[in-house]
Formats: C-alpha cells, sequence, structure tokens
C-alpha cells in the first residue's frame, strides 16, 4: 500500500508557480486515486504561501477530466492538476494550470528485478533464445507514475545485445506514455511491455496492436508480470452487433460529453455534416454520459454516438439498452464519409478501433483531426495548434 511519502508532489515548483503568477485562490485537482491524499498535500502548500488553497472533489479521470473552466468559476487564478501530463496548450485553458504527475519515489526496478521478470518470460514464450543473434525489438510503454524510474532503468538494463528498446511518442504526450484512449506507434516492435499498476491503459494497447505480444508488469506487485489477453472476436462480435443494430435506426443522438475537456465540438461538427438522411439527427450534451442520464435526456432515440471518452461505448456499451457508438464507429458505417469501410469478414485476429484519441495525428473522429479537416465550420486549424510529430527514444546502452 502507498503513502503520501511514495510520491512525488514537487511542493516547491507549486509554490513558485504560484508566485510567479500572483495567484490568491488555487484550485487543486485530483484523479480518484491521488484524491485521499489531497489535504496532505493541501497542508504543505498552506505552509509556503499566504494563497487561498482548495480541493475539487468532482470525478477526475484523467487529463481529459481538466476542470479549468469550473475552477475559475468558483474564483480560482491558478489550477494545478495532478496525475497526468497536460493534453491541451496553454492557450487552450481559461487560466493558467500546471500539471504534476506525480512521479512514484518507492519504486526501484533492479530490486524489482524487472530485466530477469522478461528474459524469464520471454525464453517461456520462444520470443528469445541462446540462438538468438539480433536483439529483441522492444516497446516500453508506462504512465507518468513510473516513466522517470523506468527510462533510467532501461538506459543500463534493456539494452543491447539482448533489446532493442524504445519509448514510443504520441505527442502531446511524453515518450513513453500510453492512455486508456492513446497510444504511440509501436508497429515495428515484436513486443511491448507495460509498467502500471492497473489494466485500464494496457487495455488501449491490446485494442491498438492485437497481433503484438503485450505483456504487463505490475510495480505495486513485481511478481505479476505476464501476457495480457484479449478474446478480440468476441469483443469484435459485440462491436458489430451494436453497429449493425444502429445501422437501422432513424432517430440518432449525438451525446457530447462536457465533463472537463472530454467532448470535442469539432467531432459533433464533423459527425453533424456527415450523418445527413435517412438519419433524423439530434444534439445532445451532459457530464456524466450513463445509461440512465441517456434514458432520461431523449427516451425516443434510438442510437446514440458518444463524444467523448471513447472506452465509454468501447467497454460498456452492451450495458446500455440500445446502440451506443463512437465516433469512429459511427463515420465508418452511417455516413458516406471517405473513412466508410464495409464489415469485415471474420478473422482471427478482427481490426481493432484505433486508440488515437488524443493524438495530434489522430483521424477525423478526434479533436485534432477534426480540427485539421476544416470540416468543424470553426475555420482550419490555428496557428496555436501542437505541430504534428511522432518520434521515439530509443535505448541503446549495453546491459547490465
Amino acid at each position: 500500500m502507498s503513502s503520501y511519502q511514495a510520491y512525488d508532489w514537487e511542493i516547491e515548483h507549486i509554490l513558485n508557480q504560484i508566485g510567479e503568477c500572483n495567484a490568491h485562490s488555487v484550485a487543486l485537482q485530483f484523479p480518484e486515486g491521488l484524491l485521499q491524499y489531497a489535504c496532505q498535500v493541501v497542508d504543505a502548500l498552506r505552509a509556503g504561501t499566504h494563497a487561498f488553497i482548495f480541493i475539487l472533489s468532482d470525478v477526475a479521470y484523467g487529463a481529459c477530466c481538466i476542470a479549468d473552466k469550473h475552477a475559475r468559476e468558483m474564483g480560482a487564478d491558478l489550477m494545478i492538476h495532478f496525475g497526468h501530463h497536460g493534453l491541451l496548450p496553454p492557450e487552450a485553458t481559461v487560466i493558467p494550470v500546471v500539471y504534476i504527475p506525480v512521479q512514484r519515489t518507492d519504486i526501484d526496478f533492479e530490486k524489482l528485478n524487472l530485466r530477469e521478470a522478461l528474459v524469464r518470460h520471454f525464453e517461456q514464450d520462444g520470443l528469445v533464445s541462446s540462438e538468438r543473434v539480433i536483439p529483441l525489438r522492444m516497446a516500453l510503454l508506462s504512465t507518468a507514475q513510473f516513466l522517470p524510474q523506468l527510462k533510467e532503468y532501461a538506459q543500463t538494463h534493456l539494452g543491447a545485445p539482448l533489446f532493442e528498446t524504445v519509448f514510443p511518442a504520441v505527442p502531446p504526450l511524453p515518450p513513453g506514455e500510453a492512455l486508456g484512449c492513446t497510444v504511440p506507434a509501436c508497429d515495428d516492435r515484436e513486443v511491448i511491455v507495460f509498467v502500471a499498476d492497473g489494466a485500464f491503459h494496457v487495455e488501449a494497447v491490446l485494442f491498438a496492436y492485437p497481433r503484438t505480444p503485450v505483456y504487463r508488469f505490475d510495480a505495486s506487485r513485481p511478481t505479476e508480470l505476464h501476457r495480457e489477453i484479449m478474446d478480440y472476436r468476441a469483443v469484435d462480435a459485440k462491436r458489430r452487433g451494436q453497429i449493425q443494430r444502429a445501422c437501422s435506426c432513424r432517430k440518432i443522438g449525438i451525446v457530447r460529453s462536457t465533463l472537463g475537456r472530454q467532448g470535442s465540438r469539432p467531432v459533433v461538427d464533423v459527425l453533424a455534416k456527415h450523418l445527413t438522411a435517412p438519419f433524423c439527427v439530434s444534439h445532445h450534451e451532459m457530464d456524466e454520459i450513463t445509461p440512465v442520464s441517456l434514458r432520461a435526456a431523449a427516451p425516443d432515440i434510438e442510437a446514440w454516438i458518444e463524444v467523448g471518452c471513447p472506452r465509454l461505448a468501447l467497454d460498456w456499451g452492451t450495458d446500455y439498452p440500445i446502440p451506443v457508438l463512437t465516433p469512429h464507429e459511427a463515420l465508418t458505417s452511417l455516413t458516406s464519409h471517405p473513412t466508410h469501410e464495409p464489415h469485415q469478414q471474420d478473422t482471427e485476429v478482427p481490426k481493432m478501433h484505433p486508440m488515437d484519441h488524443w493524438s495530434q495525428e489522430g483521424g477525423v473522429w478526434t479533436h485534432w483531426g477534426a480540427v485539421r479537416s476544416g470540416e468543424t465550420g470553426r475555420g482550419r486549424a490555428s496557428a496555436s495548434q501542437p505541430s504534428q510529430i511522432a518520434f521515439s527514444i530509443p535505448i541503446t546502452g549495453a546491459m547490465m
């Protein structure tokens, strides 16, 4: 069980930012897993500033739930968001936001014998052997909490001659970080290893790369390195069932999540432009998209397209009494958009949903892709849009 002392809260950095911004009222936002330490963070900050510090206790699932607008309504002139790196450029928030990734300080991958665990499992699964003469092409991914220690360890322990290791990147995220909806490019890798203390982010990697072996190393339970498996045919069958039911519907509701910045208005614009006759489309907004809230909002709707977290539909779509699709599924199945694709035939490993939700190079079903498309009615991408790049950090250090 981790404690407050097991994390780097960057208290001095926050105090410096409060001073530089001359902030008088500061809002703190925590994801659910860190909210239990909020009062201790407040005590530490109050010892170094006279600014008014208060906690936003509403639910925050990720950096997409950034509550800068709500914080300003509460009188804040500065916001501190814990647990994630930023997804938006600074000029996109209504007040300054400081992101604190909250790195774990109690993790030592050398003591956890990560290299030994990888070699052991890879040998059992036939990925490495004494006869292999070229390094195993491996991608390392993690969450914000573990990345610094993992990169330092990989530099000396996970390089040649056994491994060719990279930390792939998908801007705006730093190299090696993946979200539950956004995964960097790992197409040229033979194996993907995810270091995390939960399954949600790893499942995104499984969606993105159904043909690549994926392993999870739980840093909180170091004996639990194992191959992650997803029943792709079952998942594909459920999603195709939802899509086929939606194709026979006429009353379609587009619901945009207003929880932080989960829901993208440009994506709504793209959908509205391409969902034409015979569909009758209505537009809705709500903070928490649930089966109860959708039924209460419009009981006559026959199918929904949720513009928010794509995992709501992908993971829990069958919990809803009527079809709930992602923007990608809607554009590729219900419209004449160029992304339209026919239903695929059954294959051993079906094509899965893209995990590019916050990628600056995401498809038109994502925020940045919709902005780039010029189909939003709000003009083309502005000069403030982050540059569209993709890169990796290679690890070439010698094995120890």
